[in-house]
């Protein structure tokens, strides 16, 4: 009796935490796009500012 006392309130719990879940996952994808667009930019600036403090060293000071 206890068990089924409990069970509705446990069923409804595992349910929301599954739908969450889901969603999460399903949120996956888009998420490493993007993660990857902004690692994309970075490695481009940090190219360009590589490139910039090379320029900078190679400049006689004057």
């Amino acid at each position: 009796m206890y068990v089924q006392h409990l069970l509705g309130p446990v069923t409804l719990l595992v349910s929301h935490l599954t739908r969450q879940t889901e969603s999460k996952l399903d949120a996956l994808p888009e998420r490493a796009k993007e993660l990857a667009e902004t690692q994309n930019r970075a490695e481009k600036e940090l190219a360009k500012l590589a490139s910039e403090n090379r320029k900078s060293r190679e400049q006689p000071d004057g």
